[in-house]
This record gives structure tokens, C-alpha cells and sequence, in this order.
């Protein structure tokens, strides 16, 4: 079993951990509603305790957690499904963090599919523990390619084509959900408190 404080994996359906009072206030249309509502009218509903309710407050707890500013908190079931079920590295961390040292990203994340047949992956937020092989392990950090300028060996081809098609595992992220991210990053690289993002290999 793998320990990781870089994965996430979304619950579909809200934990029992997560009270109804937090879900419910998640789902009313406040102030974050309206600043992402990309334009859209925002009703003034009623909120209602009911399951799809609390379903709609924990995609918007969830997408708030992931993006900081996703790009529709109004209609959020299109990024949470996307998103939701799957084995994917924090976006706040790649952003931040692995964009800016792909290359000792890669090594840690070779050395670990290397050594370690594991079964199962701990992550460090949401649900867990969750069945993983170390394939799937490496798909989620296919995002490296791009920033490596090369094509990385993700792994054995017959359990990558798995891990896509059953969606186990994603490392691509909706371009609009990560613009207050990109602009989070953008401002601290200026101000000097993070590296510049690696694009492609140096050389």
C-alpha cells in the first residue's frame, strides 16, 4: 500500500463526515456563486434538504477545494464529473509545485513504480484507500510530458489503455477551472515566492 499526500480522489456522492448544514450552506447561491457564474443569471432559490441539493452543495465544495475559483460554480456537474472517481494529483500542488521541478517529479515518480508493486494508494484527501497499480500511478503524472518537452514512458500500454478508459486515473484539467489558479501562480512568480513553470526539456 502506497502512502501519498500529492493524490486526491473524489467521492461521487457527498461523505457522511461532510454534515448537512455544510452542504446545505454550500448550495445556496451566495457571493462565490454569482462571481463564477460565468455571466448566468443566478436565481434566488429556496434551499431545500433534499439529496440533489446536498449533492449540488458538496460538487461546489469540491470544485472550490480543487480549483480555488472554478469556472461555474452555478452548474458544477460537468468539471465535478470529470473529475470525480478518478486518481489525480492536487491541482493546487501541480500547479504550484511539480510544474515548477519536473524533472525531480519524474525521478520520485519513477523510483516509486520502480520499487514498489503496490496495490493500493492511501490519498491524502477524500477517499481512501483506493485499489492502484503502480500504472496507474504513473498516468496521473502524464502532465509531464509537456513539461519535459519528451514523451515519458508512462508504463505498460495495456494497463495505461485501461486506466484511461476506465477513467482510474487523469492528470488534464479543464483550462477555465484552473484560469484563478494560473493567475495565482502568474502573481507569485512575480513577486518571487514560487520558480518560473519548466517548459519543455533545458537545455
Amino acid at each position: 500500500m502506497r502512502l501519498s499526500r500529492s493524490f486526491l480522489v473524489l467521492l461521487k456522492l457527498p461523505p457522511e463526515t461532510i454534515s448537512k448544514e455544510a452542504l446545505l450552506a454550500a448550495a445556496k447561491n451566495g457571493l462565490a456563486v454569482r462571481l463564477l457564474s460565468k455571466g448566468k443569471n443566478v436565481p434566488n432559490e429556496a434551499i431545500v434538504d433534499n439529496k440533489e441539493t446536498r449533492q449540488k452543495g458538496w460538487e461546489r465544495m469540491v470544485l472550490q477545494i480543487l480549483f480555488l475559483g472554478p469556472s461555474d460554480l452555478l452548474e458544477p456537474q460537468r468539471t465535478f464529473t470529470q473529475m470525480s472517481q478518478k486518481l489525480i494529483v492536487s491541482p493546487i500542488v501541480k500547479t504550484l509545485v511539480f510544474n515548477k521541478v519536473p524533472e525531480k517529479v519524474k525521478n520520485w515518480v519513477d523510483r516509486i513504480v520502480t520499487d514498489w508493486p503496490f496495490k493500493r494508494i492511501i490519498p491524502a484527501h477524500f477517499a481512501a484507500p483506493v485499489s492502484a497499480s503502480p500504472s496507474d500511478f504513473k498516468a496521473a503524472f502524464a502532465f509531464l510530458n509537456d513539461l519535459l518537452g519528451e514523451k515519458w514512458n508512462v508504463g505498460p500500454i495495456l494497463s495505461l489503455s485501461l486506466s484511461t478508459i476506465l477513467g482510474r486515473a487523469a492528470s488534464y484539467f479543464p483550462p477555465d477551472d484552473m484560469k484563478t489558479l494560473s493567475s495565482l501562480d502568474e502573481f507569485l512568480v512575480s513577486v518571487g515566492a514560487v520558480k518560473k513553470t519548466v517548459s519543455g526539456r533545458k537545455k
